[in-house]
């Protein structure tokens, strides 16, 4: 797993499919690589799931965001 360590608040990506979607740690399970999310999909409503860590991105799974450099101008 990443050296990051998943806790209560942290903000992930969940992988519904192939969309990266918007989403609050907000348990961390029994295994370290499972936590609690709740997720944000756009235009829908909220909805909790427990996923796996999986820095592939596999469906069903979370992730720590993707790094995004600032735009030089």
């Amino acid at each position: 797993m990443a050296e990051q360590v998943p806790s209560i608040g942290r903000v992930v990506h969940f992988m519904y499919g192939i969309e990266h979607f918007a989403a609050i740690i907000t348990h961390p399970l029994v295994n370290a690589d499972e936590v609690a999310l709740t997720v944000f999909p756009p235009n829908d409503a909220p909805f909790i799931t427990n996923a796996r860590y999986d820095a592939g991105c596999a469906p069903a799974t979370w992730h720590w965001p993707e790094f995004v450099p600032a735009k030089e101008s």
